[in-house]
């Protein structure tokens, strides 16, 4: 249920298709007629609009011989830049203005038996026809959920150096039941596409009662969605809660189905995305601004039968 995206006009996220292929599925906000961006063989993931909705960055693959493409296309042409190709790891693309990307990656690392493990991730920015420029050297096992508004980079991150998630000092004493924020935030200078003034030790900007994951900040930047559990019974509930800045909630959705996506703002509104038995629930969160619903069924048959968009690719691209 991650990789849930909204625009003025448009929501995307990936969605299974079978035989080997997942795609992403846009359904127009107005309308709610959907199509699909897929290819047979590949697994798309982690769509994002940008602000203006005039983007749609995502990332694709076959296999892990054949590595991974980065791809930015204009929605509507659907002309689309090969941002990178790779076989490092990349999550979390996220359009940063002028057809900039920001991505988190890692390089492969093989252990001693021979598996294959991502758990080096730094922030990486890219633009179209240069090498990617690396942000970052934290090296974490686990980055993403990335987010951005103005002069503030917010995501999600777990480590066991150069990082705490929350009030106990000592990994190796921690029962699991402490309450813990994985989202952090960095200052960002959007002139220079650098980092200013990165700390020795990452701490979450505020820690609430319970587990704290996948970030999203408001168009403004005054307002942080995330999934939130309060970690109560055997297999934990994420909902959604809206906080400020400082840990102060302002409102949030307690989930109804099956799972819940991360929010995705757009103005002021607060969209969602819930799985139930049969269907997709795409909705507002009221505490903010309603909106239409929309209703995708999920099953293959149904999918079989919405259209597919039609790419143009460049595919000259630069590599990590």
């Amino acid at each position: 249920m991650n990789g849930f995206t909204a625009s003025i006009s448009l929501v995307a996220f990936p969605i299974p298709l079978g035989d080997g292929t997942s795609g992403i599925i846009l359904v127009d906000r107005a309308n709610k007629s959907a199509r699909i961006i897929a290819e047979q063989g590949y697994t798309h993931w982690s769509p994002r609009f940008s602000r203006d909705g005039e983007r749609i960055v995502f990332a694709r693959g076959r296999s892990k011989d054949d590595g991974q493409e980065l791809l930015s296309c204009i929605v509507a042409t659907w002309h689309c830049a090969t941002m990178l190709r790779t076989h490092n790891s990349l999550n979390s693309p996220v359009d940063v203005g002028n057809g900039d990307v920001m991505f988190a990656s890692s390089p492969a690392i093989v252990t001693h038996n021979n598996a294959v493990r991502y758990v080096r991730n730094d922030l990486y920015i890219v633009k179209k026809g240069t090498p990617p420029k690396q942000l970052t050297k934290l090296a974490l096992y686990q980055l993403g959920s990335i987010s951005l508004s103005g002069d503030k980079i917010f995501f999600e991150a777990d480590g066991r150096r150069n990082i705490r998630t929350g009030n106990c000092l000592d990994p190796d004493r921690c029962t699991g039941r402490e309450d813990n924020s994985y989202i952090f935030a960095l200052d960002f200078d959007p002139g220079t596409q650098t980092i200013v003034n990165s700390p020795e030790m990452l701490t979450p900007p505020f820690i609430i009662a319970g587990l704290s994951v996948r970030p999203q900040i408001s168009t403004d930047g005054s307002l942080i969605a995330f999934k939130h559990t309060n970690k109560a019974g055997g297999r934990w509930s994420y909902d959604i809660l809206v906080a400020t800045l400082d840990g102060v909630k302002k409102g949030g959705y307690r989930v109804k189905g099956t799972e819940l996506s991360p929010g995705a703002f757009v103005g002021e509104s607060l969209l969602f995305n819930e799985l139930y038995g049969d269907h997709y629930r795409i909705a507002c969160i009221d505490d903010f601004m309603t909106c239409s619903e929309i209703t995708v069924m999920h099953s293959p048959e149904y999918l079989k039968t919405i259209e597919r968009i039609a790419l143009t690719i460049d595919p000259v691209a630069p590599s990590l």
